[in-house]
């Protein structure tokens, strides 16, 4: 029998400065909050960014007090691990389909069943379906950012910001979204969008936003690991992010849930390049945004001036 996940989370010191007054520097404590609501931006990101997290917050009763929604942002697409680059009209609905039914399976072993959960399926497209080609991510998947858009990058940064608004207007909610370690492009338009939706509801949004950090992504490039939070960072002002983790405990077979879960459901995603990084991931890490802070981000280095559409305060 596998051994019950024992989540450790603390909050550690603020990365810009001392420890906030705010509630929600502990992504532990969620007290107060109704609403849990996770943006994954491929159908396995959920599990693979915050399965930890979630299994503490189940296992710890936490959450049976909150509404908890997944909200897969990219929902067609043609990628599995046997990759042909094929965007058949077969290829597409079989890959799909194939990709909603293994998350679905994936997640409702991790929460305990199908009505423990909310899940939608937002339907933007993957990037191979936009056509997109950049360099290659520790993880497998085209890497990019804002100076690789295509009008195609930008009208689907655009739909996902107005998709994530309506999230980030209650107060007793949690958005979580990877930090996009790696830069892959999918992965760093979602995490933008919800920055630069944020950054445009300014006071009217009242949700704490957690970024985690993404696998196998950031196992894959441990040495990268920082990268994205740093940057960050140096976008808002001091005691803006708070930083807490949550320690993964193997069982007697030496996995986590998380790998588990990616092993038995995830079979169109399975790849043994996925399963190192998977092994070695026994620690998650959140950061928590303090949303005073939200309307004074600055933008993304790679955000030119000539695209406004990026564009935040200066």
């Amino acid at each position: 029998m596998y051994k019950k996940l024992l989540g450790l989370l603390m909050p550690l010191a603020l990365i810009a400065g001392a420890q906030s007054a705010h509630a929600y520097s502990d992504a532990y404590n969620i007290e107060g909050k109704e609403n849990l609501i996770i943006i994954s931006p491929h159908q396995d990101d959920a599990l693979l960014t915050f399965g930890g997290y979630l299994q503490f917050l189940k296992d710890s009763g936490k959450l049976d007090k909150v509404r908890t929604e997944i909200n897969v942002m990219i929902g067609l697409s043609n990628y599995s691990t046997n990759w042909h680059n094929v965007t058949t009209e077969h290829r597409v609905m079989h890959i799909s389909k194939n990709r909603y039914s293994e998350d679905l399976d994936g997640l409702s072993d991790l929460f305990g069943g199908w009505d423990k959960f909310r899940y939608k399926i937002q339907g933007l497209w993957d990037a191979p379906l936009r056509g997109y080609e950049g360099g290659v991510t520790a993880g497998g998947g085209s890497s990019g950012t804002f100076k690789n858009f295509r009008q195609e990058e930008i009208d689907e940064f655009n739909h996902a910001i107005e998709i994530i608004k309506p999230m980030l207007k209650n107060d007793k909610s949690l958005v979580l979204v990877p930090i996009a370690n790696g830069n892959h492009i999918d992965h760093f338009i979602m995490k933008e969008a919800v920055i630069k939706a944020a950054y445009d509801l300014g006071d009217e949004a009242k949700a704490t936003i957690i970024f985690g950090q993404d696998q196998p992504y950031t196992g894959a490039n441990p040495s990268g690991e920082n990268d994205e939070i740093d940057a960050l960072v140096k976008r808002l002002p001091s005691n803006a992010i708070a930083k807490n983790y949550v320690t993964l405990v193997k069982d007697t077979n030496g996995e986590t849930s998380k790998l588990r879960i990616y092993k038995k459901d995830y079979l169109t995603q399975y790849d043994e390049g996925y399963l190192t990084p998977l092994e070695n991931n026994i620690e998650e890490t959140l950061y928590v945004w303090e949303p005073a802070t939200y309307k004074s981000v600055k933008s993304h280095a790679d955000c030119g001036v000539a695209q406004t559409f990026c564009q935040l305060a200066k």
